[in-house]
Formats: structure tokens, sequence, C-alpha cells
């Protein structure tokens, strides 16, 4: 908020793209103000921080999800108009104007990109100081300094600049980005219409792409920095090599806190995003409440919009959109229309998730030719399945290839039931990581794992196209018939490429787990005593690069010094 002399109060409104003026005589707001770069933009503009120049005449707004700064003429208190945008670095966050009103200061969270990372603890390169190689520490903010006694005859350039920096523009409300390949199931136009009538999304936890994949002679891979690789994950790579293998594959999210929202929503809000770096830093406490929830909402609720049917398994299962009250049980039940889901109780593994998933499948399979669509498979289904976040090397839980192989195993048993069904040829299997969180990458540490698996799934090819998170979501939408929620999925690259237009409805037949997936810890576990003192009862609640650290050497020996995440520049499309 910022004071002007007039009496007027300016609030911006992040999860709103709008900066509200109010009366403070009278206490009613007066004037809103949008300060998106489009007409129709949803969600993601984010605007955050306010500065007025010393006249009080000019209004400056930082756009952390544009990156820029929205320049605002307010000197007639009846009718203020945005004048232009001037671009900035990554994540605006704050905004000073000097005394003199010649310099405008923007400070800015995310800065100039991604960064490598070649030195750390465990590096045979670094110096011993003891320093935080974690995401949140290795992230540069910056600052920029604008001068403003040419901003009238610059603001032109400057804002046609930044309108060039933005992928977004509102014709992708109904009509997303062209393909740059052939033919696709996927369609262009919202509502198009596909031959995909179920989507099934799988949210994993924290795994770079090398530290599974790397290991996969095709495609851009590094098997020096695998650590899950075809003995422990071998359902994951028959599925990349059956399928498609995404080698290009970005998380939007650094860690889960914004990790799930971005997997859900395309979009983590402003107060989401600057509040998981305290708390991942050890300075804040953690906080859930409707500040972290996206005004456009998530994946059911565009569902349930349209009318389609969807189902949670453990994935936000305390949240429904009708704010109907949980209540707790065994197992996973989830979203039906509104039925009030039931909580994934800590500790549960992946494969009783599944199954949970699996007995009522029967059902749904059952009443496939059924008119009531409650009784048929879900047209959306989100399900959680987390257990290769792993417990580290805590004595009495499963060790870090116990549990990943697990999670494996269940990702096979799924797809494999679910492509000998009659289902099988109206339905897409998606999974993603919710971050690929600190660990080694030799492209970058944000780069994931991914799976898309259906009947009009291309086979046996690579898929190196630029994808994120907010990719996967828009092209679910748009098999769905979903419009996009936030800026970012309406900008995002659909995954075109990953899909043909022939039906191939060979099913999938799951590998056994090729290791003891009920394997636990004993106190004599390298980095037992250190993990006893982490706290797994929710994700990312144990610190992510010393867990990193002790699950390597649990897995590669003592001895062998983890390679370090690489940070490089990353733009979010």
């Amino acid at each position: 908020m910022v004071l002007g002399k007039d009496g007027r109060l300016f609030v911006a409104c992040s999860n709103e793209n709008s900066v509200y003026v109010v009366d403070t005589k009278s206490l009613r707001p007066v004037e809103v103000i949008a300060t998106a770069m489009y007409r129709m933009a949803p969600v993601g503009s984010t605007p955050n921080a306010l500065a007025l120049d010393p006249a009080g005449k000019m209004l400056f707004v930082a756009n952390a999800g544009n990156n820029n700064v929205a320049v605002v003429n307010v000197s007639d208190d009846d009718a203020s108009h945005v004048v232009g945008f001037v671009p900035t670095t990554w994540y605006p966050s704050a905004l000073a104007v000097s005394p003199d009103g010649k310099w405008l200061y923007v400070g800015s969270s995310k800065g100039m990109g991604g960064y490598a990372n070649i030195q750390g603890p465990t590096s045979p390169l670094a110096p011993r100081d003891g320093k935080s190689r974690h995401i949140g520490a290795l992230q540069r903010g910056s600052v920029s300094v604008i001068p403003l006694t040419d901003l009238k005859s610059q603001i032109n350039a400057y804002t046609r600049q930044a309108m060039a920096n933005c992928p977004y523009n509102d014709d992708m409300l109904a009509k997303a980005r062209p393909p740059a390949s052939g033919p696709s199931i996927v369609p262009q136009r919202v509502g198009e219409g596909s031959p995909i009538k179920h989507v099934i999304y799988i949210i994993k936890e924290n795994r770079t792409h090398d530290q599974v994949f790397g290991d996969i002679r095709k495609g851009n891979g590094d098997p020096r920095l695998t650590i899950f690789g075809s003995k422990v994950t071998p359902n994951h790579h028959k599925l990349a090599e059956d399928f498609v293998l995404l080698d290009n594959l970005f998380c939007d999210g650094e860690v889960s806190v914004d990790g799930h929202s971005w997997s859900n929503s395309a979009y983590a809000t402003d107060f989401n995003e600057k509040r998981w770096p305290p708390q991942y830093g050890g300075i804040s406490a953690a906080g859930n409440g409707p500040d972290n929830t996206p005004s456009s909402g998530h994946l059911w609720d565009l569902a349930a919009r349209k009318g389609l049917t969807y189902r949670s398994y453990g994935e936000y299962a305390q949240r429904v959109s009708d704010g109907a009250t949980m209540e707790a049980a065994p197992g996973v039940s989830g979203l039906a229309g509104h039925v009030s889901p039931k909580v994934k109780l800590p500790g549960m593994r992946d494969t009783d998730n599944v199954k949970t998933f699996l007995d009522e499948f029967e059902a749904y399979e059952s009443n496939y030719d059924s008119p009531d669509p409650l009784k048929r498979l879900p047209n959306y289904i989100v399900m959680s399945l987390g257990e290769d976040h792993t417990q580290g090397t805590r004595p009495g839980a499963h060790t870090p290839i116990a549990a990943v192989a697990n999670n494996d195993y269940a990702v096979g048993m799924l797809v494999d039931r679910v492509s000998h069904s009659r289902y099988w040829k109206e339905t897409a299997i998606f999974v993603i990581e919710d971050d690929a969180q600190n660990g080694p990458d030799h492209v970058d540490a944000r780069r994931t794992v991914g799976l898309i698996v259906s009947p009009y799934t291309k086979r046996n090819v690579v898929d190196s196209t630029l994808y994120t998170t907010s990719s996967m979501v828009r092209t679910m939408e748009l098999l769905l018939g979903l419009p996009p929620m936030t800026q970012y999925d309406a900008a995002a690259m659909p995954m075109y490429n990953s899909f043909g237009t022939s039906l191939d409805l060979a099913p999938y037949q799951h590998v056994e787990p090729r290791v003891d997936v009920n394997a636990k810890n004993t106190e004599l576990a390298w980095g037992a005593r250190e993990s006893m003192q982490m706290d797994f009862s929710e994700y990312d609640r144990a610190p992510e690069f010393a867990l990193n650290e002790i699950i390597w050497k649990s897995v590669k020996g003592a001895d062998s010094p983890m390679p370090l995440p690489v940070r490089r520049f990353h733009f979010r499309y």
C-alpha cells in the first residue's frame, strides 16, 4: 500500500491484476486500476509493490508475474490511467523513487535467472565454507535503477519491449500457441474437442531428470548423476522408452510449497512466492490459508464449472471446491462432483493409494455404459504419489531405494490396469514432479521427470520441446475442453509434439520391482542420525540439500561426493 498526499490509499491486489484506490475520508474504494498488459488477461500479472513520485502524480506498480513496472498517471483523481510499462528482471517486488524524483529503484526477487552450481559442500571443487547451496540460497535478486527524467520520451519504447517480453496475449484464452510439429489430437482451440474424455494426473515429489532418467541412452541425460536408474525405476524407464521421453521438461515451482500450486493452478500467489524462502531458510513458520489459493482456482474448479466429474486421491485432499467439511478416514477417497474427500494419512505408501484407486476402478469399468456420469470414471482425476520424496535414512523408515521403487511400482500398476480397460481408448495419463528441488542435473536443477501415456501418445520417441509444468496443465485443459486459468497456462506451449493422431491400443504390462520395496533403514545407515532430526510430516519440511546428500550417499556410498545442482537461465512460458 502507498498513501498519496491527497488522502488516496493505493492498494496492490496481487491475486487480481489490480490496484484499488481507496478514499481514506469515506473509507470507500473509488477506483480500480487494471495493471495487466491485456484487457482480458486472467490472473498472472501479480502487482505486489507500489511507489509514488514526490509530486504524487505518477504511480509505479511492480507487476511481478509479468516482469515489468506499470506506470500509472494518477494526477486526475477521477480517472487514473496506465501510461505504459517498463521491463525489469525476474519477479520485481520492491519499488522506491528517489526524493528528487529522478530515479526509480526496482528490486527483483529472482533477478537475472537461474545459476550454475559447480561448487558445493560435496563437490571436489568446493571450498569448505559450509555455505548452503539450496535453490533458495543460490537465487540472486537484483536492483535496477531507471532514470525518470526521460521517461516520457522513453515510455513507448519501454512498453513495446515489455510486451515483446511477455508470451501472453488475449487471443490465447480461446486459442493456444500454434503447434510447431505435425498433426496432434491436442486441439489448439478451447472446446474444439478431442478423443480424450478422461485425464489422470499424477503428481510426484522432488526428482530431477538426471536422477531418474540420466541412464537412458537416448535423449539428453547424464548417467553419472543417476541414482534411481532402471533397476530401481523399471516402469518409469519402460514407459519413457515405449512412449515419449521428455528431456526438456521444467518445473515452474522451486519447492513443494509453490510447486503444488503451480501443478494444480499454473500459478503461485505472491503470498506463496514470498513466504517459502524465509520458511525454508528456517526464519519463519509454515502457514497455510486462503492467501495461498489463486483467485482463478484449481483444475478441479475448472472441471466443476464445465460440468465434468472429478476426483482427488490425496492431492490437496483437505480442500474441496464448495468448502465442504473434511472428515479424516483411512485410505483415500477424493472428489467426485461435490462429495467431500477423505484425508490421505501420513506414511501411507504409494501402492496403497493406487490400490484404493484400482478398487474403485473396478466399479467404474463395470459401469462403463451407465448413463449416470458419477458411476463412470471421472473426467478428471488428480493423484498424489509422493513416496519418491523418501524419508532419507531415518531408522525404521523405508530406504530411499525402496521408497522410489515402490513409487515406480505404483505408477506401473496404475498404467497397466487402465491400459487393459474399456476406458483406455479415451484416457490420457500425465505424470510430473511438483518440483525438482535441489537435485543434481547437468542441464538445470529445475529439469524434471515427466511421462505422458495414452493410445495417442507417440511411441519410441524423444520429445525435446521446451515444456514446463504449465505446458502440461494447458495440454490437459485443451484435451478436456477447458479454458486456461492464468496467463501462464494460456501462454504455455501445449505438448502437441508428444501426441499423434493414430490410435494404438496396445496395453502396457507393468514390471515387477527389481529391488526390495520393503527394505528399511537401520541405525547404522549413513545420515541416520541427521534423518531422525528431520521433519517428514509434510513434504519439504526436511532440509532438501541435506536430504539429497543423504539419499545420494545411501545409494552411491559414503565416499561418493554428491554432484551439485546446476542453475541456468529459466523463463516461464
